[in-house]
């Protein structure tokens, strides 16, 4: 799209667009087949670096191109698993700079897309320049349009600018170059939109990108401006101390300035990024004191590293001048090494960082609930090099949909959001999906209890449901057949386990599924399921059954919908960002709700947690929501090392969904049994209360 503009501009000058294979070479590289956004080549640049040089060192600069590109792209997995927030936990003034930072650094992916494309054309013998110039080190804006996406820049200057300015010229040169840099922002805001239309199919008119680039040519135009009237001093033939903070703290204010107009630039919406950049009004003197000694820390090693170059000649290694493959070949040989899974494992054992994710499509933590990528992201994820969340999403099989389309659910006007249609078969995720006559992902049992039957209601989400395995290999009614079968609880005794548990239901859901199916069956025991990232499970749940109009039923949820000014209008991340220093308290509330329910219709309430695949866990969150638990009266089991010892892809579905498989299950069961039987004294408490001693 914009190399035919390019062309276009050469053949109108006068310039030769190359014969036929040129130009068919030109406009069909061999990257662009796999990568739909690529650095914008310049024709005249293409042509003329053909074989400029001799054709090793040419080969030799592709290699270490590629290299580089491939060094990127696995720096930004890394910053994408491990380093990248989510949004939801941004609290304070350190962890809303955590989110800034590293999600401005996610540019990382397309450096490292561009350096690998054009290193790969250099193999084909085109000498081509470099893409990116260390663009964190800028110190201004007119220093990061020079520095970031270099082919970019070197068409809007070509194409737009100068035409622009010479053709302006007459009014005088500094009014003329500040009036095309702004025609050219323009220009360049319209172009990115243009690029979204051809590759999303929607054409973006949103405040943040008339902002963003807006802001961007005015500064640009307002440092040329300045450059202009207060031209650089030559450097100092000795080095200047003064100079060289002044420096370091230009390159941290200028990335500072671009993270935050980066996170402005990829929310969702203007309401989203306010909501995000206030809660830096939650800090503390110390925390402001402690980034401020970071950052002088930080200004402190930039002017250090200053002094270092001024004063030392450029290091030479004897044998990597002879041998330039050298570097690239160590570097690719370490990161293949580091890739082996015995190695993996020493380094997990070595530094505690699991780095399976840099190897391995796999989704953090908030894309794990939501999505979270800017405009790059959202392109890059609709080219062969998807996001990854972009990358798992294009693997689904067309019959792998969400419980809502397979029509075994009814939607419901309360809290309870929606049950389950009985007498139900169909295939689900790969699974036979059947439901009872009682509306149930279980097997059949008679509406009124059998005598010397022990019946527990487990209540849960998509887990307990059993999504994409087969009725009876969920791990409830393995649990069920293995308990009657050692006699557990007595030689006489049988145990049903009828299962309520619905996909993406929480808390307050199975509340209200206790209250209204599993009473009526006189259940012994209430078993309620608990798993990672419980607390913001509960909450946007709450904000879903709140939004779309339904009955929250309860006084309590009610009166906190009042008490702290919640709309049904409210956007997610504001309705969420209200109620979450409140997550540890609403969990008890409703904890508290489901206990005392259970225990006035004559059930034992039992709080179990049951681990999941997703690594999504917030530490600490576990331990406290037991305690709470075992505080209100619950007994408490965890399962948290049900997996252990198991590569957790192969106890997954699918590589593009988490919830575990028939082994995932079975091993859920085992280690619920395994609970129980050690455990005599729960035994004896659950015969004791349905007098089965």
């Amino acid at each position: 799209m914009f190399r035919m503009l390019l062309y276009g501009y050469e053949i109108r000058s006068g310039q030769s667009g190359g014969n036929s294979l040129q130009r068919i070479h030109y406009f069909f590289m061999l990257p662009n087949l796999a990568f739909t956004i690529f650095p914008v080549i310049d024709l005249a640049t293409y042509q003329k670096s053909y074989y400029a040089r001799p054709a090793y060192q040419i080969y030799t600069k592709g290699i270490r191109m590629v290299a580089n590109g491939i060094l990127h792209l696995l720096l930004y997995r890394w910053i994408y698993s491990y380093l990248l927030p989510s949004p939801t936990e941004v609290h304070d003034l350190t962890s809303l700079t955590r989110f800034l930072v590293f999600s401005y650094a996610l540019i990382v992916r397309l450096a490292g897309l561009f350096h690998f494309s054009a290193g790969v054309i250099c193999l084909f013998g085109f000498d081509l320049p470099a893409v990116f110039h260390h663009y964190f080190f800028a110190r201004n804006f007119s220093d990061i349009w020079r520095r970031i996406n270099i082919y970019w820049r070197d068409f809007m200057t070509k194409v737009f600018y100068y035409p622009i300015f010479f053709r302006i010229k007459s009014m005088g040169t500094l009014k003329a170059m500040i009036v095309a840099i702004l025609v050219v922002f323009g220009i360049n805001w319209f172009l990115h939109a243009w690029q979204w239309f051809w590759i999303r199919g929607s054409f973006p008119l949103t405040l943040q990108d008339i902002l963003f680039w807006s802001f961007f040519g005015i500064a640009v135009a307002l440092n040329t401006w300045w450059q202009a009237r207060y031209p650089m001093r030559r450097p100092p033939s000795v080095f200047n101390h003064a100079r060289a903070w002044q420096t370091s703290f230009q390159v941290i204010g200028m990335f500072i300035i671009m993270a935050i107009l980066w996170s402005w630039w990829t929310s969702d919406t203007p309401q989203d990024w306010w909501i995000l950049v206030g809660h830096a009004r939650q800090t503390s003197v110390s925390a402001i004191g402690i980034l401020a000694a970071f950052i002088l820390a930080i200004a402190a090693l930039g002017t250090l590293y200053q002094w270092f170059t001024f004063r030392t000649p450029p290091i030479t290694l004897p044998n990597i001048g002879r041998h330039p493959l050298l570097p690239p070949a160590a570097m690719m040989g370490i990161l293949l090494l580091a890739a082996h899974p015995s190695v993996r494992e020493s380094l997990h054992r070595i530094s505690g960082m699991d780095v399976t994710s840099v190897y391995r499509t796999q989704l953090n933590a908030y894309d794990r609930e939501r999505q979270f990528k800017g405009y790059y992201e959202n392109l890059l994820g609709s080219s062969n090099l998807q996001s990854p969340l972009e990358d798992l999403e294009r693997k689904k099989t067309e019959d792998w949909q969400q419980l809502g389309f397979s029509g075994a659910g009814i939607r419901r006007e309360d809290i309870m959001l929606k049950e389950l249609k009985p007498n139900q078969r169909l295939s689900f995720k790969g699974g036979e999906f059947t439901t009872n006559s009682m509306g149930l992902r279980d097997r059949e049992y008679a509406r009124e209890k059998p005598p010397r039957t022990i019946r527990i209601a487990l209540m849960g989400g998509s887990i307990e449901m059993g999504v994409g395995v087969d009725t009876k290999k969920t791990y409830e009614n393995i649990a069920e057949d293995w308990i009657n079968t050692s006699g557990l609880f007595g030689e006489d005794v049988k145990v049903e386990i009828l299962n309520y548990g619905i996909s993406g239901n929480h808390l307050f859901q199975n509340v209200a599924m206790f209250e209204q199916k599993a009473i009526p069956a006189k259940p012994d025991v209430l078993l309620y399921a608990a798993h990672a990232n419980e607390t913001h499970r509960i909450l946007y749940n709450i904000y879903k059954a709140y939004a779309t109009g339904r009955d929250l039923r309860y006084p309590y949820l009610k009166d906190l919908m009042k008490q702290n000014g919640l709309k049904r209008a409210m956007r997610e991340t504001e309705f969420l960002a209200t109620l979450q220093p409140m997550g540890d308290s609403i969990a008890r509330q409703g904890y508290r709700i489901l206990h005392d329910m259970a225990t006035t219709a004559g059930a034992i309430p039992v709080w179990m947690y049951v681990p999941t695949l997703e690594d999504n866990e917030i530490p600490g969150e576990a331990e406290r929501l037991e305690a709470e638990a075992r505080s209100l009266g619950y007994h408490t089991f965890r399962m948290d090392k049900a997996f252990e010892g198991h590569d957790p892809g192969r106890l997954m579905l699918a590589e593009w969904d988490t919830h575990p498989n028939n082994l995932g299950h079975e091993l859920i069961a085992r280690e619920w049994v395994r609970k129980w039987k050690e455990n005599p004294e729960w035994l004896k408490a659950v015969r004791r209360h349905t007098g089965m001693e």
